[in-house]
């Protein structure tokens, strides 16, 4: 199952609190909240997407196998014309900018969905 979220609003408490970015969460066949799992996030290139990414790596087929929940945070245009990654942003040289964005997104999903805090990479 592929549950997408679509938060592209700022907070209202900017620049305290980072900005959201959309996400694909997929949960194995068989996902049960009472199973804690280990998770995988997975991020796409420059002139992708977490759709296209998921499809082309077909993860899901393995997340399915090895029983994994996926996390496909997606950058949005917004942010990066090319949809890339701002790593080279020196706010996420200082342990801030989007690694934060990122980070919250798998906090916050690991805790919603159950995941193994000590099996996510």
């Amino acid at each position: 199952m592929v549950i997408i979220v679509n938060r592209e609003a700022r907070s209202p408490f900017a620049p305290m609190i980072a900005p959201h970015r959309p996400y694909r969460l997929y949960l194995p066949a068989g996902y049960s909240a009472d199973k804690s799992l280990p998770m995988l996030v997975m991020l796409h290139g420059c002139h992708q997407d977490a759709k296209s990414f998921a499809a082309g790596t077909r993860m899901n087929s393995l997340a399915d196998r090895e029983q994994v929940l996926v996390l496909y945070p997606e950058q949005r245009l917004f942010a990066n014309h090319s949809h890339c990654w701002n790593w080279f942003d020196s706010a996420t040289h200082k342990g801030g900018g989007e690694a934060v964005i990122i980070a919250g997104m798998v906090s916050a999903v690991a805790a919603q969905y159950g995941a193994d805090p000590t099996r996510i990479w």
